[in-house]
């Protein structure tokens, strides 16, 4: 079940992502990003929209997150996760879509689940329209909370 958030110019402090919208030029709305792991257990979630990069480094630059590769050096990262070799508890995937490798990024999102760590994605593309073939990775996807801006 996908949950979308969306917050309006004027809103009580969120609890959930249930029926909240969010509207990118609201401050109180980047408030909330910014301090998403500590007003949620929601693993992932993923920004999509032309403003998605400047949200997704806005959060990620005050929670102090590692950005992940979206590329043939994302093996690498996945190993230095499994070996605890980054000490963040909160990580971005820029262009998760473009990642050729579908069953090594399954991997990553599962490992980042199962260390209770967090993990923003970012992007133009809604998770429904991203090429995956991976049944495992498309359900993954498909409980997955989307941030439209």
């Amino acid at each position: 079940m996908e949950h979308q958030l969306i917050l309006p110019f004027k809103f009580s402090e969120p609890t959930s992502f249930d029926d909240i919208v969010l509207d990118a030029s609201n401050a109180y709305a980047i408030k909330w990003l910014k301090n998403w792991p500590q007003n949620t257990k929601n693993t992932y979630s993923c920004i999509v929209g032309h403003q998605s990069l400047l949200l997704a480094s806005i959060w990620g630059s005050v929670n102090q997150s590692r950005y992940l590769s979206n590329n043939s050096r994302l093996l690498e990262d996945w190993y230095m996760l499994m070996e605890n070799k980054y000490r963040n508890r909160c990580y971005i995937l820029v262009n998760p879509e473009i990642v050729n490798d579908e069953k090594l990024l399954l991997y990553v999102l599962n490992l980042i689940k199962e260390r209770h760590f967090y993990l923003l994605l970012a992007s133009n593309s809604h998770p429904s329209a991203w090429k995956n073939r991976l049944p495992d990775l498309k359900s993954r996807l498909s409980t997955i909370n989307i941030i439209k801006c």
